[in-house]
C-alpha cells in the first residue's frame, strides 16, 4: 500500500469479517399458584313408601258325589281354579264318580311398607392459591 496517497497497491486486499449471531431459546416451568379441589360425598337416609302386592290362596273343598261319564278336567272360573278328585266305586257296574272338587281361590293383597334408603350427594370445593 503506498501510504503516501493512500492507495492499495493491486495485490493488497481488505478484509472484511461478516459476524453472525445465534439465538438459543428454552422453556423452563414457573409456578403460578396452587388449586386445591377437595371432593365429599354425603349419605342422607331418606324414608320411602313403596306398594308391595303378594297372593294368597284358600282352598275349599267342595263335596260334589256325583257320577260322571269321563274325567273332568282341570278349569277356572274367575280367580278360582278347580281341580276335579275323582275316585272309582265298585258297584255291579263301574261308575266314575265325581267325589269333590277343590277350589282355590286367588286374593291380591296390596301393603304399604316403608323402605329406608341412602342417597349420595357430591360437592366440590375449588380453592386457588396464587
Amino acid at each position: 500500500m503506498d501510504l503516501e496517497n493512500g492507495n492499495k497497491s493491486k495485490t493488497e486486499k481488505d478484509v472484511i469479517k461478516i459476524h453472525k449471531e445465534d439465538v438459543e431459546l428454552s422453556k423452563e416451568i414457573v409456578d403460578k399458584g396452587k388449586t386445591t379441589l377437595n371432593k365429599t360425598v354425603d349419605t342422607e337416609k331418606v324414608l320411602n313408601e313403596i306398594t308391595l302386592m303378594h297372593e294368597d290362596i284358600a282352598i275349599e273343598h267342595i263335596m260334589v258325589n256325583k257320577e260322571v261319564a269321563t274325567v273332568p278336567r282341570i278349569r277356572e272360573v274367575g280367580n278360582v281354579t278347580i281341580v276335579p278328585v275323582m275316585k272309582e266305586v265298585a258297584v255291579v257296574t263301574k261308575k266314575l264318580v265325581l267325589l269333590k272338587e277343590i277350589h282355590i281361590t286367588k286374593k291380591c293383597i296390596k301393603t304399604l311398607e316403608e323402605v329406608q334408603t341412602d342417597l349420595r350427594t357430591e360437592s366440590v370445593e375449588i380453592k386457588k392459591e396464587h
